[in-house]
């Protein structure tokens, strides 16, 4: 797995994530895996969106990406900003 996509999966635990104090001082994380699996989907999504966002703002549209791309792939997935 790549950095980002580690630093992506970090970042879905942090938002889902019930953490809970252990008497012997460690804490526990715990969180349902289907909560996880959707923030962690959407981030992956919100990441792909803001690459052919920047993409498309350095560079012609020859290959097509372009905000007509960037909603269709929000509508697909059911992204609401």
């Amino acid at each position: 797995m790549n950095d980002r996509i580690k630093e992506l999966a970090e970042r879905a635990i942090e938002k889902v994530a019930t953490k809970r104090n252990l008497s012997d001082g460690q804490v526990e994380h715990t969180w349902s895996p289907d909560y996880f699996n959707s923030v962690f989907a959407e981030l992956i999504i919100k990441e792909c969106i803001d690459v052919v966002n920047l993409w498309s703002d350095e560079e012609p549209c020859s290959e097509g990406y372009d905000i007509p791309t960037v909603y269709r792939i929000k509508s697909h997935f059911g992204i609401q900003e």
